[in-house]
């Protein structure tokens, strides 16, 4: 399936799912079927200005932006249904309410604006909600009633539609590059260049997870983690200026039971199953439960003298 010959600069489903509408960078914004067979296709931009396009659930609205600043609304066939006022700021994403009345858009310098498009379209935002630095993406909660944004400074928060902030998290894996919501809005999927982060809603907790060609590793903030076979090449732990493998901790911290009743997820039996291995482990080793996953001993070495005699080298350690 090919939409044409210039780059795709968004891309979404249109309800109920049996066609895609993208937008490319010169411009054009194409209806194809899923079998690449085109409905319609149309000039919606400025070439190299678009950046984001988006249909509403009723399937009557798409929705395109971009660097021209301009938020324009079309029906499905490519005839134009408005115009919305000025963005203020570069459109980097858009994402209507799961009612279809209301539209967000990220943008550069202005947060995150919504508008109503139920009826006639507003000619201004109903709301801004003032986020911070330079938005890169934004989603809608299924229930309606919030709005997560995504900045370029892994900057993610969680509002009202009133514009209060509800939460707000801050990593350092990069700019956000996707963000969703669960169907039943208890977890927020924060995507960035390498690595995913999953927050539960009800208090913060969070994981991330770190995928490659070789294996996958999935960890906390504060030291659990859980991975495939060759994932602890993926990430190494700290401890104040040390650096060490994650297997070095798997004794202890190899807890994929703690991290999914964290986030809400895992069937009761799986987690007790895992639960019982790690006790199982424990067991063979002749360790005892308890401690945090912060409570980490390094063993330290001083070499404190070196003797090589022919092809023999001895060293001394403390």
């Amino acid at each position: 399936w090919q939409p044409g010959a210039a780059i795709v600069q968004g891309i979404v489903f249109v309800p109920p799912g049996d066609r895609i509408a993208s937008a490319l960078w010169d411009g054009t914004v194409v209806v194809s079927r899923l079998d690449g067979s085109r409905v319609a296709s149309w000039t919606a931009h400025a070439p190299r200005t678009v950046k984001a396009v988006a249909a509403n659930p009723q399937a009557t609205l798409l929705a395109t932006g971009g660097t021209d600043r301009l938020v324009k609304l079309w029906r499905p066939d490519g005839t134009p249904a408005g115009t919305l006022a000025d963005a203020q700021g570069w459109v980097n994403d858009l994402a209507f309410s799961p009612d279809g009345r209301l539209l967000a858009a990220a943008t550069t310098s202005d947060g995150v604006r919504l508008w109503s498009v139920e009826g006639t379209p507003a000619t201004a935002p109903v709301a801004r909600l003032p986020a911070p630095g330079s938005v890169a993406r934004v989603a809608f909660s299924p229930d309606g009633k919030r709005v997560a944004s995504g900045d370029l400074d892994s900057r993610v928060v969680l509002w009202d539609l009133g514009g209060t902030r509800i939460a707000e998290w801050r990593g350092a894996l990069g700019p956000v590059a996707s963000l969703s919501f669960s169907p039943d809005g208890s977890l927020l999927v924060v995507g960035h260049r390498w690595a995913t982060r999953l927050v539960r809603l009800a208090d913060g907790s969070s994981a991330t997870l770190v995928l490659s060609a070789k294996g996958w590793v999935l960890y906390t903030d504060d030291g659990l983690f859980d991975a495939s076979r060759d994932g602890g090449r993926l990430v190494a732990m700290t401890v104040g200026m040390d650096s060490i493998g994650i297997e070095q901790l798997a004794v202890k911290n190899n807890r994929p039971d703690l991290i999914l009743g964290r986030l809400g997820t895992g069937h009761p039996g799986q987690l007790a199953w895992y639960a019982q291995q790690h006790e199982r482990r424990l067991r063979r080793l002749g360790l005892e439960a308890g401690g945090t996953p912060t409570d980490v001993h390094l063993p330290t070495t001083r070499l404190v003298a070196a003797r090589r005699d022919d092809d023999r080298v001895t060293l001394d350690l403390r």
